[in-house]
């Protein structure tokens, strides 16, 4: 049985939900929930978080990752992967949330990440602003010939 996504809702909706590891965000008041994301995404997530973190001690500025809320106004609140701050802007760093478009956000793309060019579109509307995000994709798993150590595969411009 199909159900009716929930639209119409607000900032103040959205704070009324569990915590159940559900990502729930708001796209002009129209509900968007995905599951919890696998752990080879989180290992992501946590890989380019700590690189900004790392960042961040040098340079100023603050990194979060999910969950975080960013909320553009009451019917559009997302929650990216992560997203950095730099220091100049730090007066959008609330207790509960940050306010307006982040400086940097990276969305990791996975098979869990439902609808992800939507979204961007979404998010890219919904923040009225004209900063950019693109969603990243992890690199397969390679292994070197007569190892067992799984890594990263090398990038453009890499050797391996």
């Amino acid at each position: 049985m199909a159900t009716q996504p929930q639209s119409g809702l607000t900032y103040q909706d959205l704070q009324s939900f569990p915590e159940d590891n559900f990502r729930r965000e708001l796209i002009d008041g129209e509900l968007i929930v995905t599951a919890a994301p696998a752990t080879r995404h989180q290992d992501v997530v946590l890989r380019l978080g700590a690189a900004l973190l790392a960042h961040c001690k040098q340079h100023g500025g603050r990194v979060f990752v999910a969950p975080t809320d960013v909320y553009f106004s009451d019917t559009n609140v997302v929650e990216p992967d992560v997203l950095y701050i730099r220091p100049e802007n730090a007066g959008r760093i609330e207790k509960q949330l940050v306010r307006s478009a982040p400086d940097l956000v990276v969305e990791v793309s996975s098979p869990t990440a439902r609808r992800s060019s939507w979204r961007w579109r979404s998010w890219s509307t919904a923040s009225g602003s004209s900063r950019k995000a693109a969603p990243a994709r992890p690199v397969r798993s390679w292994r070197r010939p007569g190892t067992s150590s799984t890594n990263s595969r090398p990038g453009p411009g890499r050797s391996a």
